[in-house]
């Protein structure tokens, strides 16, 4: 029986996503044991994962403190895994990875770098770019599992999943609603990641005149302030239900599951509706690549905008470029202007909504 370890200490989206590892390294061994490394305000999009048998939950805060972090290397050590998988290498896992002394320690390769030590003992180059609709950064994770272990291409399962308790899917709160719920991301999860208000409140006046919708907010606990000021500039608010959120991930996933789809800013939420098997509008951060994240998009259940496709000769998006831009995106996202998402917004509600 094997013991295998997922490290995966980066934020929401990227721990589901990489759930995909655990889901298919148990088509190879059934009887394997899977646990899963993650900073504690992520376990949500996992929890209940039947491909997940334990999850080591983390505090970002706390694992930068040098005892902590070693205690955590020890009991690593202690679980005598066989097998690590490190996707995201930062040096936090790779020290976790190194006096594992696990025999099978896989991460990707570092272009033009030798690591200073034996952090991995297997390694993989990420793909040079996409070949499949579950977009690059799936593949890649994919990758890390094809490239060592056998498993037949159709016996791959490229899709993260959501597992619900019964009660979970009893979820209740939109019942005495007779129109249906769109699910509005209207904050990123960091400023780089969200537009600017008056686009998203011209976005969602233009839904709530054009559709029999009611429209819920989406923004983390801290964003409540923000959340309430773009309320308060929207024209329809008898369609927007300011009162029905949820603050915890399992409590926001419960309530995606009753809307009808969701419109957003490209991020956790995104990747949690996907699993969740809803259809998706994603507004994409200038500077984020969307080959890489964009996944299962086919222009009708998943579909989504970029600045660079509408304004191809605006910027480049080479590294250094986006670095910049994440900088400072504000110039960027103003110029993806209402105008510019309203036609493909339109489109794709057309396809799962009754207009007024």
């Amino acid at each position: 029986m094997k013991k295998i370890l997922v490290i995966q200490n980066k934020r929401i989206g990227d721990v589901l996503i990489v759930s995909v590892i655990a889901q298919n390294m148990k088509k190879i061994y059934p009887d394997c044991t899977i646990d899963f490394l993650v900073y504690d305000y992520t376990v949500g999009v996992i929890e209940n994962n039947p491909n997940i048998d334990s999850i080591i939950a983390v505090n970002d805060a706390e694992l930068k403190k040098i005892g902590n972090l070693w205690r955590l290397i020890k009991k690593v050590k202690a679980s005598q895994y066989d097998i690590i998988f490190d996707p995201y290498a930062k040096l936090q896992s790779q020290l976790i990875c190194l006096f594992s002394k696990a025999p099978m320690r896989i991460s990707f390769q570092k272009p033009n770098k030798q690591a200073p030590l034996p952090f991995y003992t297997h390694t993989t180059p990420q793909l040079p770019q996409k070949t499949k609709a579950c977009g690059k950064v799936i593949e890649d994770r994919l990758q890390l599992v094809t490239s060592f272990f056998d498993l037949k291409e159709e016996e791959i399962d490229y899709e993260p999943h959501i597992y619900l308790t019964e009660k979970e899917q009893q979820y209740d709160k939109l019942d005495g609603y007779d129109k249906p719920f769109i699910m509005l991301g209207v904050l990123g999860s960091t400023p780089q990641k969200s537009m600017p208000y008056t686009y998203i409140v011209a976005l969602i006046d233009f839904i709530t005149k054009n559709y029999e919708v009611n429209i819920l907010f989406n923004y983390a606990p801290h964003q409540k302030e923000d959340a309430l000021s773009i309320y308060e500039h929207c024209e329809n608010k008898e369609q927007i239900v300011i009162d029905i959120y949820e603050d915890s991930i399992r409590g926001f996933i419960t309530l995606m599951n009753k809307c009808t789809l969701l419109v957003g800013n490209e991020g956790g939420t995104i990747h949690i509706s996907k699993a969740l098997d809803k259809p998706t509008f994603t507004i994409f951060s200038p500077y984020v690549l969307k080959e890489h994240w964009a996944s299962f998009e086919d222009g009708t259940k998943h579909t989504s905008i970029h600045l660079l496709e509408e304004k191809p000769d605006l910027f480049s998006i080479d590294r250094e470029e986006r670095r910049k831009i994440e900088a400072n995106p504000q110039k960027m996202y103003e110029q993806l202007t209402p105008e510019l998402i309203i036609p493909k917004l339109d489109a794709f509600l057309k396809v799962h909504l009754k207009a007024h």
